[in-house]
């Protein structure tokens, strides 16, 4: 890693994906989710992935309190702004009810750990499965595989404009999409930026490093795959093996908010 003036330059990694390797946006696929089966089997190598509308009514938070693990509970509370904290606990409580789905146990007995770099991780006999988690403006996914080894990231942006994107670009891409990114007219910069971002937050999302620290030596580079969750947002998912995006089972959950169970 090298340093500009502005903080730390991510230089090019072999296998990291750059915009010369993308797509745009519009042709990006789109997701169409499904109603959720009654019995739901997650096998090795798969990916389910599932979306969370966030309700775009001002709720009381404590609405999702019977749902939320007490680090939720606390973290909502020192929220003060009222929208920001509607939101967090409104995509906790969704997060936990697909959990619960998958463990078989109430959300109030899921615990869930970080790892020493802050990868949250569920821990005990519920360790089996691996989650990743994002959530953007009104919508938030989870993205769930079923072994140790099948470790994956996920990340969503709202597509929104952006000061000063250039500068943001040279702290945290490569020299290459920097280079892409500064020869595009300006109004043509936003949907490429949004790309790169999610694949980099999706591959840090992957192996829990953070977005400033380099890969471990030797560590294999996951695959990412983009795709449009819903209008006006932009999302990757990251994992080792990523199976094609046609083979994922994609969820929608339905709005548990104003009467949790």
């Amino acid at each position: 890693m090298s340093w500009s003036s502005k903080g730390p330059i991510l230089e090019p990694r072999e296998g990291c994906p750059r915009l010369s390797q993308m797509h745009l946006i519009g042709s990006l696929p789109s997701i169409l989710w499904q109603t959720p089966p009654k019995q739901l089997a997650l096998r090795s190598g798969e990916i389910h992935l599932w979306r969370i509308l966030l309700a775009e009514r001002l709720i009381d938070p404590e609405t999702c309190w019977p749902l939320l693990n007490p680090e939720q509970r606390l973290r909502t509370r020192s929220l003060r702004d009222p929208d920001l904290r509607m939101r967090y606990a409104q995509a906790r409580a969704g997060l936990n009810l697909i959990l619960a789905k998958y463990l078989g146990r109430p959300t109030a007995q899921i615990q869930i750990q970080r790892a020493p770099h802050g990868k949250p991780r569920l821990c005990g006999p519920d360790a089996w499965l691996r989650f990743s988690f994002t959530h953007s403006g009104e919508l938030a996914l989870v993205a769930l595989s079923a072994e140790p080894q099948a470790e994956l990231g996920v990340d969503c942006e709202q597509i929104r404009p952006r000061r000063h994107l250039l500068a943001i670009a040279q702290r945290l891409f490569d020299a290459e999409t920097l280079t892409i990114l500064s020869r595009l007219p300006e109004p043509l910069r936003l949907e490429p930026f949004y790309q790169a971002w999610t694949a980099l937050e999706a591959r840090v999302k992957w192996d829990g490093r953070g977005l400033f620290a380099p890969p471990e030596p030797d560590t294999p580079l996951p695959q990412t795959i983009h795709f449009i969750p819903a209008p006006g947002y932009c999302a990757a998912v990251a994992c080792l093996n990523i199976p094609p995006l046609s083979d994922w089972l994609t969820l929608d959950l339905s709005d548990p908010f104003s009467k949790p169970t």
